[in-house]
């Protein structure tokens, strides 16, 4: 009868552990896909936010005949108000003719700049 328990035992363990490490397994690959998903779509928000603030700036260029001072020339609540809720900056600079948005990633502040002359976007870390 101890033989007989010992075994049971034994088995429900070997199965507690193989399920243990079948978990194991799928969280080992789950977590780095999730990670890469969500690392996709800030990419993807952050590509359609500048491309958005660059149509407004260049229909306030078409407006105006000059390039936008500030971010609030742009005149466009909802664009600010995507940016703000994700705590991203907007520059935009009458000088240079350059809209710069400037937003955190891999915990320092990067940018990604338009300039209007040039038609060339440039991007770094701070």
């Amino acid at each position: 009868m101890c033989a007989e328990m010992n075994s049971k035992w034994g088995a429900g363990l070997l199965g507690r552990l193989v399920i243990l490490a079948a978990i194991a397994l799928l969280v080992a690959v789950a977590i780095p896909q999730f990670l890469r998903f969500r690392e996709k779509e800030k990419e993807a928000e952050v590509e359609a936010t500048f491309a958005e603030a660059q149509q407004v700036a260049n229909q306030y260029y078409g407006r105006v005949g000059a390039w936008p001072c500030s971010a609030s020339d742009l005149n466009s609540p909802e664009l600010m108000v995507n940016i703000l809720q994700r705590h991203w900056k907007l520059d935009c600079d009458c000088r240079s003719n350059t809209i710069t948005l400037i937003y955190p990633q891999h915990g320092k502040d990067f940018y990604q700049e338009f300039n209007h002359n040039s038609g060339k976007i440039r991007e770094g870390f701070f």
